[in-house]
């Protein structure tokens, strides 16, 4: 073993994760499983261009019917399991390959 950790991938997406985009409410099941494909969505396209604009990328986002809200928790999200970092509002992927 080298000693080197191994960043964490996609694939840490966890249930629990889309359920923190709806603190106010009870969401059912297939509101949750569509959470995780925005989360999973949102961060391939942060992992395939490796780092963007905040601002742009949620712009592009709105048209598809995203609100500020359910955008700032998924980017939050992705912040939180350590595969996005943010800095000067640019998204950069810092997690491992998908």
């Amino acid at each position: 073993m080298s000693g080197t950790t191994q960043k964490p991938s996609m694939t840490v997406l966890k249930y629990e994760h889309a359920l923190q985009l709806f603190p106010d409410r009870d969401p059912t099941e297939r509101t949750v499983q569509a959470a995780m494909l925005m989360i999973d969505a949102v961060g391939e396209a942060i992992q395939s261009l490796g780092e963007i604009p905040s601002g742009p990328l949620y712009a592009m986002l709105m048209s598809s019917g995203m609100t500020l809200t359910i955008y700032q928790g998924i980017i939050a999200n992705l912040k939180r399991i350590g595969l996005v970092s943010e800095s000067n509002h640019v998204l950069r992927w810092v997690g491992g390959a998908k």
